[in-house]
């Protein structure tokens, strides 16, 4: 789950106090910047800000989906809010080839690499290709499928160890007006 905030170091601190360890900031090549609480189960939650203002802005100009998904929600939603729930793929050119085939592309597939630093400050890169889903008539959730093209190996240990004993969520629960208008698409993007 993608968490859109304003401000990331006091965001960051407030998942600390609430007992869950954070691993070290990251910077994206389009002008965002995150904190990742990694859990046992596999699930991730991420937190987003806008670090530089003008690359962000130049990586709209150019398309990039995640940027752009991202501002839509900050303009249209109160912040801090869920702005992307994720999924883990092994393919997200077929992903995206998928969602385009159902019609609920939500953009251009965007590629990207940065620097990843682990909790024994050991740096090394990550790159990630993600492709994008939106449901129609969508003002609020975005989805995206997460393949990792190159992920370092890395001492998880000391980063899925949380003070106040959290191993992992079991769920995320979506609310609309509609419910059942989001079985197809939600079938598509979990396939």
């Amino acid at each position: 789950a993608v968490i859109a905030v304003n401000d990331l170091c006091a965001a960051g601190e407030l998942f600390r106090k609430l007992g869950f360890t954070t691993a070290p900031m990251g910077v994206h090549p389009f002008g965002t910047r995150n904190i990742n609480v990694y859990l046992d189960n596999g699930f991730m939650i991420e937190l987003l800000s806008v670090h530089e203002p003008n690359l962000y802005q130049e990586a709209n100009g150019r398309h990039n989906t995640f940027t752009k998904n991202d501002q839509a929600f900050r303009v249209t939603n109160h912040v801090p809010g869920i702005s992307h729930l994720v999924v883990t793929t092994s393919d997200a050119l077929r992903d995206h080839a998928r969602f385009e085939n159902a019609g609920v592309t939500g953009g251009p597939l965007v590629e990207f690499k940065r620097d990843f630093v682990d909790s024994n400050a050991t740096k090394s890169s990550i790159s990630v290709r993600l492709a994008f889903a939106t449901p129609s008539g969508n003002v609020a959730a975005y989805w995206f499928s997460c393949e990792d093209i190159n992920a370092p190996s890395f001492e998880t240990r000391a980063l899925l160890k949380h003070n106040n004993g959290v191993t992992g969520i079991q769920c995320a629960i979506g609310v609309a007006d509609d419910p059942l208008h989001y079985v197809p698409f939600l079938e598509n993007v979990c396939q």
